[in-house]
């Protein structure tokens, strides 16, 4: 009978932990490149970061466990809305509009649709979630402040900045903005007007 090390002992533990780093790691990537595209991903898609059913299986169960993942429409998973808040930065939009304007001229519509669609999920969360960190809120913010511009400006994130009060007042004041209503002159009056009496 074979002696078993603590090295031996830690070794399915170490790769579970690198299976569900993997996974996770994929993820990020993906919605970091197209995120207004797919922000579902199916399960059985993820085996090319996992390379067997039963390993994938494990990781799932622990990053759901952990909520690291969400689940999201029939055997799939999304990055839980705090992850994509987190994720979400100017950067990643501008990259996101560079991504879909390759797709050609048709496709303005529906990025419009998705990214509108998105931004309002992330801000519907964070408005919903009671002790929130305020980076998230102020993220949160930031997006929604994008979400109310024409045309989903990212100059709205300086905009948002711009402004005093607490990141929930921001959030707040800019929540029940009907999407795609004012310009960024009008995101920042707003703002003014509703946050300095907060």
């Amino acid at each position: 009978m074979a002696v078993m090390t603590v090295g031996d002992a830690t070794a399915p533990a170490a790769d579970a932990a690198g299976d569900a780093d993997r996974i996770v790691q994929a993820m990020v990537d993906a919605y970091r490149r197209r995120g207004y595209h797919q922000v579902n991903f199916p399960a059985s898609a993820l085996l090319v970061a996992v390379d067997a059913l039963d390993r994938l299986e494990g990781a799932l169960a622990t990053l759901l466990d952990a909520r690291h993942l969400v689940p999201a429409g029939t055997s799939e998973v999304a990055l839980h809305p705090s992850a994509r808040l987190a994720l979400l930065s100017r950067s990643v939009l501008a990259r996101w509009f560079e991504a879909f304007s390759q797709e050609g001229p048709t496709s303005r519509a529906r990025y419009t649709e998705r990214v509108t669609s998105e931004l309002t999920m992330l801000v519907r969360w964070a408005c919903d979630t009671a002790g929130a960190p305020d980076e998230l809120l102020q993220r949160a913010a930031e997006l929604a402040g994008v979400l109310a511009t024409v045309d989903l400006d990212p100059a709205a994130f300086e905009v948002v900045g711009k402004v005093g009060g607490t990141p929930r007042a921001r959030l707040e004041a800019l929540a029940t903005v009907p999407a795609r209503s004012l310009d960024l002159d009008g995101l920042l009056v707003r703002l003014r007007r509703n946050v300095s009496t907060r």
